[in-house]
């Protein structure tokens, strides 16, 4: 239950993260003296980054270990995190928006795959109440 937690955190801080970059981007294009097409870049770069990624992180796990992937992918988020909030230019924000991108195709593919791992079984991972006792429902 701990590791579903965090893997929930995790998701969460991700999807934050864009929700707050699409509310506030009118105020940091103004302060970085941006453009029409850095905004709409500032936003596709860490889309694009993600549905990239997402089946390299999928074939990296195949090959080592998905734990320590997820982690690094967290770990990667938050680098991208303080970079973005540090950057004073827009290049630097795309940079860290990439890197974000990045690091949330790594969460999308690899924590399916943990919750498989930690419920045993990998229909658990479609099933709404996945890895509770049948008697609770």
């Amino acid at each position: 239950m701990e590791a579903l937690t965090g893997l929930l955190a995790a998701f969460f801080t991700a999807i934050l993260s864009s929700t707050i970059v699409a509310n506030a981007l009118p105020t940091i294009m103004s302060d970085l003296h941006g453009t029409q097409t850095d905004f709409a870049w500032v936003i596709t770069a860490a889309l694009l980054a993600n549905a990239v990624t997402t089946p390299i992180w999928g074939k990296l796990s195949d090959l080592f270990n998905k734990k320590i992937l997820v982690q690094l992918s967290i770990v990667i988020f938050v680098a991208g995190s303080v970079m973005a909030g540090l950057s004073e230019t827009i290049p630097l924000l795309l940079t860290a928006r990439v890197i974000q991108g990045v690091a949330m195709g790594g969460l999308t593919a690899l924590a399916p795959g943990l919750r498989t791992w930690q419920c045993g079984r990998a229909g658990d991972v479609l099933n709404f109440r996945g890895c509770l006792p049948a008697k609770v429902f």
